[in-house]
C-alpha cells in the first residue's frame, strides 16, 4: 500500500479549510503539524466533520487573539486590512491520520505540535463537550505560485470548510517537512495516543 505522506497529490482542488491567519503562517514555518477541530455555529448539525483528505488552507483574521496562543507563539498575530478584496492561498494539506479526543485531559500532550494555548483549546473543548475534538495529522505543502482568490462574501460564517470559486492547481506544492522530521510527528502521536487514559 502506497504511503500517504508520498503518494502523488490530486492535480487541483477546490477544497478549503478555515483557519486563523497565525495558523497557517505556524504551518508554512513547519512549526503547527496537527490540527485540533470543533465546529463552527454554522456547521452542518454543529459539528466538524474532517470531510476532505486533501484542502487548501484558508486564511482568516476574525476571531483571532493573542490570548488564543502560547506566548511564545503570539508573534504571528499579524494586522489585516479589514474587507480586503483578496485573499492569498498558498498553503496545501494532506490528511495523514484523524483521531477523535474525547477528554479535555487529552488535547495537553499534544502541545509540542501546534501553537494554540491550554486555556484557549480547554474552552473550545468545553463547547459542546459531549463531541469530540479532532486531532489531524497532515502534511503541509508550500505553493511556489501563491494564488490571489476573491474575498467572495460565500467564504463568510462560522463553519470550516468552503467550496472554492474554481480549483487550484497543485502542482507547485512542495512539502514544507522532511521525511525525517515527518516521521518523528507521526512517531510522537502515535506514542501519546497509546498512553492517553481512556475516555
Amino acid at each position: 500500500m502506497m504511503d500517504l505522506a508520498t503518494a502523488p497529490l490530486r492535480s487541483s482542488n477546490a477544497h478549503a479549510l478555515k483557519e486563523w491567519a497565525s495558523v497557517v503562517q505556524a504551518v508554512r514555518e513547519g512549526i503547527q503539524t496537527v490540527l485540533l477541530r470543533k465546529g463552527g455555529m454554522s456547521e452542518e448539525g454543529g459539528v466538524f466533520q474532517p470531510a476532505h483528505d486533501e484542502f487548501f488552507f484558508f486564511p482568516t483574521y476574525e476571531h483571532q487573539s493573542p490570548d488564543a496562543l502560547a506566548p511564545r507563539y503570539q508573534r504571528f498575530i499579524t494586522p489585516y486590512a479589514v474587507g480586503s478584496p483578496t485573499l492569498i492561498i498558498d498553503t496545501y494539506a494532506r490528511v495523514l491520520e484523524k483521531h477523535p479526543l474525547k477528554r479535555v485531559i487529552h488535547l495537553e500532550p499534544f502541545s509540542h505540535l501546534h501553537i494554540w494555548s491550554s486555556e484557549f483549546l480547554a474552552e473550545r473543548f468545553r463547547y459542546k463537550p459531549a463531541e469530540p475534538m479532532w486531532l489531524i495529522v497532515f502534511r503541509a505543502y508550500r505553493l511556489e505560485q501563491p494564488v490571489a482568490v476573491p474575498n467572495s462574501p460565500e467564504y463568510a460564517g462560522c463553519r470550516s470548510w468552503v467550496p472554492l470559486e474554481q480549483e487550484i492547481p497543485t502542482g507547485s506544492a512542495r512539502p514544507i517537512l522532511s521525511e525525517g522530521r515527518l516521521r518523528e510527528v507521526r512517531e510522537s502521536v502515535q506514542t501519546i495516543l497509546s498512553t492517553l487514559p481512556p475516555g
